[in-house]
């Protein structure tokens, strides 16, 4: 996928006004990162999350490395994304709660992951959207999906907006 696939696909989750500070959770080396640097503009800021963190230096870029599925010393956020990170972990309702507790009023969480994807050692619990908007419901969230794409790995990829109901 390349860059500017990357800025479309979230670009429906990732609405102004500018200056907004996001997380970027499970952020690797830091493809969806950029992206999400793009569409926050001038001021916006993100704080880069992973265990194996190889994000580019960035002015507007704090990096933490550690286990997002921990708790994290950051400030309360505008938004999180979470790239084809929400597929590692298996608990995925008990993430959920503890990643509302990081979003001011009003925060958004969108999530990029495969579509129909069977477990494997790069994506050992895949969540289609279905599955996702049944986890979001019972955390008190609403999932819409905003977003379509073809995977470089096969099949698709889906980006979907999690809200508090």
């Amino acid at each position: 996928m390349t860059h500017a696939q990357r800025v479309d696909l979230i670009r429906p989750g990732v609405p102004g006004p500018a200056g907004q500070v996001w997380a970027d959770l499970g952020a690797g080396s830091g493809a969806f990162t950029l992206a999400l640097l793009e569409l926050l503009g001038e001021g916006g800021q993100v704080y880069a999350v992973d265990k194996n963190l190889r994000v580019p230096k960035h002015p507007r870029l704090h990096t933490l490395w550690g286990d997002f599925t921990k708790p994290l010393k950051i400030p309360l956020l505008d938004g999180i994304l979470m790239a084809n990170s929400l597929h590692y972990v298996e608990d995925k309702a008990t993430l959920l709660k503890q990643l509302q507790t990081y979003l001011k009023p009003g925060g958004r969480l969108l999530v990029v992951e495969y579509a129909n994807r069977r477990p494997n050692p790069w994506v050992p619990f895949p969540i289609a959207f279905s599955g996702l908007e049944e986890i979001a419901t019972g955390t008190g969230l609403v999932a819409r999906k905003v977003g379509d794409t073809p995977s470089d790995f096969g099949g698709g990829t889906y980006a979907a907006l999690l809200t508090r109901g």
